[in-house]
């Protein structure tokens, strides 16, 4: 698993031990490099996004389903605070320095990150974007383009989203990736059969290309691949197969990182 930071200048990468417990190593992206800066053991339930490291990287954020999140900070002694919460959580997210804890029926409360709790949030539309465009979308809820409110086809989640200057992409989580205008009207879809799971999706400037990573859930045996999508129609124009998370999005105009947290740079990889 490989977590970016909201700012994108921190890699986590986090590994199962025995769950809930595994090892998370924190690495600073350079320019075709990564320098690792800290690691450590913590606790990460599988299941949902439940793991994320801080722009300055002093802080991981983390939690398991059953109403229980840590956060870890590296530079006062490795000091663990521990807080219970009232509801079984998705996933969490570290944005404006401060700890979004996201539970399953799509509601978020915000702390500090020293664990004090600041507020809640209902019915989130959209939450703030990071510098490279990419919208973080919470269970249940919808985008407002227009007069319309945009929600998922069926019953799945929002993935993510990339706004565009005419036009927004989003991703679903099983099994669609879709594009309207900004007054809501759906120029395009891809679409999946029922067995494959959407990863987050990417817009490479360099190949003007949206990119998704599919993932076949119900066969374990069967790689994963990354599908090219031309952005005017959504047409597929290129399939790549992957080794099982060998390849995840980094840079969300031009860069992958590879299994090895080598960087590789789309533009030269003959697409």
């Amino acid at each position: 698993m490989l977590i970016k930071s909201q700012n994108q200048r921190y890699l986590l990468k986090f590994e199962y031990i025995e769950e809930p417990k595994g090892k998370a190593i924190i690495y600073l992206i350079e320019q075709k490099n990564l320098i690792e800066k800290n690691s450590l053991n913590v606790i990460c339930g599988a299941g949902g996004d439940r793991i994320a490291v801080s722009n300055d990287g002093n802080y991981i954020l983390s939690a398991i389903y059953e109403k229980k999140f840590y956060i870890y900070d590296m530079k006062n002694n490795y000091n663990i605070k521990t807080v219970t919460t009232q509801k079984c959580i998705e996933a969490v997210l570290i944005m404006d320095e401060k700890a979004h804890i996201i539970y399953i029926d799509g509601s978020i409360d915000v702390f500090t990150m020293k664990g004090y709790f600041i507020e809640n949030q209902q019915d989130v539309e959209t939450l703030p974007m990071d510098i490279c465009g990419e919208q973080y979308l919470v269970e249940d809820s919808f985008i407002s383009l227009g007069t319309k409110r945009i929600k998922p086809s069926r019953f799945t989640l929002f993935n993510s989203v990339i706004k565009q200057k005419d036009r927004i992409i989003v991703s679903e989580i099983f099994g669609r990736v879709a594009c309207y205008d900004f007054d809501g009207n759906l120029l395009w879809e891809y679409l999946s059969d029922t067995n494959v799971r959407f990863g987050k999706i990417a817009y490479s400037q360099c190949i003007n290309k949206v990119i998704v990573e599919i993932f076949y859930y119900r066969q374990r045996d069967k790689n994963s691949e990354l599908h090219f999508l031309n952005t005017q129609d959504g047409d597929l124009e290129l399939k790549k197969e992957i080794a099982r998370e060998e390849i995840i999005f980094l840079d969300m105009n031009t860069m992958l990182v590879d299994r090895n947290l080598n960087i590789l740079e789309l533009c030269d990889m003959n697409i």
